[in-house]
């Protein structure tokens, strides 16, 4: 590993995902679940201690038990404030091993959880099933990420 070599090209990957991620800034929270994990959420809205650290490892709240999730939340919270614009710079990007390439996610047109997520032979990622708290169930399907050429 040569630091003096890889250095540069770490700035440059940090600036390049900055650049990308800079619009989402000016975003708001969405209704789906952004309440109950962050807007309407006092452990979350407190930010961190070790109190709500606790609670994170312990917690089911939304029926699941992800406490790095909580975590997350909390120490944007905690840094941010409860200001949407910085929550999103966290995000997530689908990367293409075929092609090199990276893409931004496109916005799931149904909030969805214990789905099943398959990445395709073409690439792109197929998302289906699960359920959410509006519509219960989900019998739908949505496809994500970029055409091989």
């Amino acid at each position: 590993m040569k630091p003096k070599r890889d250095f540069p090209l770490a700035v440059g990957i940090l600036v390049l995902t900055f650049i990308v991620f800079a619009q989402t800034r000016s975003f708001d929270f969405i209704s789906v679940d952004d309440p109950q994990y962050v807007t309407r959420n006092d452990r979350v809205r407190n930010g961190l201690s070790w109190d709500n650290v606790h609670w994170a490892f312990t917690s089911m709240r939304m029926a699941n038990w992800h406490p790095l999730a909580w975590i997350s939340h909390m120490s944007d919270v905690q840094l941010f404030g409860v200001d949407p614009g910085w929550h999103h710079l966290s995000s997530a990007l689908l990367y293409d091993p075929a092609t090199g390439r990276w893409t931004t996610t496109e916005s799931m047109d149904t909030a969805r959880s214990d789905h099943t997520a398959t990445l395709l032979p073409s690439g792109r990622l197929l998302v289906a099933g699960g359920h959410n708290n509006i519509d219960g169930y989900l019998s739908n399907a949505e496809l994500y990420g970029w055409e091989n050429p």
